[in-house]
């Protein structure tokens, strides 16, 4: 909770500090002053809990997590309002009480947001958004002159410590074998990657953070390429019906 409110602050100001690249973009911004507060590392947290991330576990954690964010943020974007001043299309806005909703102030019109923290997410090794893990190992390229073209291998953190303590990551990549064939029946559901978990549970995780992010959520819905158009049309009925702003 305290991280929460230093960031709906934080991100408060960041919109002071933007520059916007035409007149309508500085003049909208400034009227509704949104934020997008989100969430990073989702994946990472279900498997240091060892929860499966297609399980009602994790959705149940999702939900709970996803109140909080929303009730602290929204608690302290009212407080900012009131110390600082309501972004000036409050007075028109459904948050409004005069206007049927249920603030008296109101610093940012939306608050959260979901984004793809594709890059970020790398650079702190954190598994994006809420998004399932994409790779247990994968392999980069390194073109810098000192290495030059060699082949790094990876491994999940968490994966590495169900690991025999003998094995060398380098030749079991290099044999092209797959990872999770060292993992137990239990361990292999916790580790899940993104095709190996049904569209539809995809779907469900998205809905469950949608009920609280007021805002947009970055989230890939994987099928295989041998998917069929009723597979499709089910993902995208499901995600309308189940209230998610995009999919």
């Amino acid at each position: 909770e305290d991280v929460i409110v230093t960031c709906v602050r934080f991100l408060d100001n960041v919109v002071d500090a933007n520059q916007h690249p035409t007149p309508t973009t500085t003049e909208m911004n400034s009227k509704t002053r949104k934020i997008g507060l989100g969430v990073m590392g989702w994946a990472d947290l279900l498997t240091k809990l060892m929860i499966p991330y297609d399980s009602e576990s994790a959705l149940d954690l999702a939900d709970r997590i996803g109140s909080s964010l929303k009730l602290v943020a929204d608690r302290e974007s009212s407080v900012l309002g009131e110390e600082k001043g309501d972004f000036p299309a409050f007075d028109k806005s459904p948050l409004n009480k005069k206007n049927g909703g249920e603030w008296s102030h109101m610093r940012n019109a939306w608050r959260l947001s979901v984004a793809p923290t594709g890059t970020i997410s790398m650079i702190a090794e954190a598994s994006s958004g809420i998004e399932p893990l994409f790779a247990l190992a994968y392999k980069k390229h390194n073109m810098s002159s000192q290495l030059g073209n060699t082949a790094l291998y990876y491994v999940n953190e968490e994966v590495r410590k169900h690991l025999p303590l003998d094995i060398d990551i380098d030749e079991y990549m290099q044999s092209g074998a797959e990872i999770t064939t060292s993992l137990s029946d239990e361990l292999q559901d916790v580790f899940k990657t993104s095709n190996d978990i049904d569209h539809l549970d995809h779907v469900r995780m998205q809905a469950v953070w949608q009920k609280h992010v007021d805002s947009g959520i970055s989230k890939t819905i994987n099928l295989p390429n041998n998917a069929s158009e009723g597979s499709i049309w089910e993902s995208y009925m499901t995600a309308w019906k189940l209230g998610c702003k995009g999919i």
